[in-house]
């Protein structure tokens, strides 16, 4: 379940860079955080 949600959290941050409005600074930080799960689990 962390997995998915960490990779769908990765998928929402490459995809949300190419449009003007992206998420609060509260999303950011948890997205950020997610990421980083995802990228420490991928390695």
């Amino acid at each position: 379940m962390l997995l998915t949600e960490a990779v769908n959290a990765k998928n929402d941050v490459m995809t949300s860079r190419g449009h003007v409005m992206g998420p609060t600074a509260v999303d950011t930080r948890r997205i950020n955080l997610m990421t980083d799960i995802a990228v420490g689990i991928g390695r």
